[in-house]
Parts: structure tokens; sequence; C-alpha cells
């Protein structure tokens, strides 16, 4: 009986966080990984669903009563973005403001593999090979 009383007390408090109610569990679901998706304005490196922040609480009702008002994942993006900006997304879009972000790990590993291959070529070309070696002992007469 106390294990009952401790679990209902525990599941009530789980409920009353944000106080939110789900008819059905897909709708905790999805609310899950909508609250996953954006990260907290005032911690930098916390999405919605880890922050104790005011606004964090704040933006998980928007989304809870974007879901309520039947919008559509994409919608509560969009949403979201028009009044935060790329920020408040974990994984931004691919825009011209946004080109630098996603192309510079690529950018950085052509110029470290071209900077590497220089200094390969350049160590080849300095560094004599067995046939060079032979042909210079023949010439000079070394044997």
């Amino acid at each position: 009986m106390l294990i009952v009383l401790l679990m209902s007390f525990t599941f009530a408090m789980t409920e009353s966080i944000d106080g939110f109610v789900f008819e059905q569990e897909s709708e905790r679901k999805r609310f899950g990984r909508l609250i996953e998706e954006f990260r907290c304005p005032q911690c930098v490196n916390t999405n919605l669903a880890g922050s104790d922040a005011p606004i964090a609480q704040d933006l998980r009702g928007a989304v809870f009563s974007l879901m309520r008002e039947g919008k559509s994942d994409q919608e509560i993006r969009d949403y979201l973005r028009e009044r935060y900006g790329d920020f408040i997304l974990f994984k931004p879009r691919f825009t011209p403001g946004t080109w630098a972000l996603w192309g510079t790990p690529f950018v950085l590993l052509l110029l470290a593999t071209w900077f590497l291959m220089g200094i390969r070529e350049r160590r080849n070309s300095i560094t004599l090979n067995l046939s060079d070696k032979q042909r210079i002992k023949e010439i000079s007469g070394i044997h």
C-alpha cells in the first residue's frame, strides 16, 4: 500500500511540474520530442526539456498551447523560430545566413588535407628514393 501511495505521489509531482495534462500517450511523446528540439534562450546549451528557467517554462507552455490548437510540428517550429530566431533551434536550417556554420567544418577539413598533402609532397621531393641513390653510386663510381 505504501509503495502504491509513493508511486501515485511521484506521478502527481511529475504531472504538476508544468501542469500539462495529455489526453493520449502519443501527445506526451510528441510534446517531449518537440521540447527537446528547442534551445532555452537563457540556458545556452540546454533544451527546453532540461531547463528550469522561467522562459523555458513559458516556452513549454507555448508549445503545449500550439499543440492544443492543432498546429503541426513544423508550424510550431516556425512559430518559435520567428520569435526567437534560428538560435532557438538545436539544428539550425541551412540558409545563406547559416552557410558558414554548416560549411566551416568542411572548409577546414579541405584546408587541412591540402596542407598535409603539401607537406607530404615536399618531403617526397627532398627524400631520395632507392633508384636515385643507385644512379648516384653508378655515376660516382662508388660500389
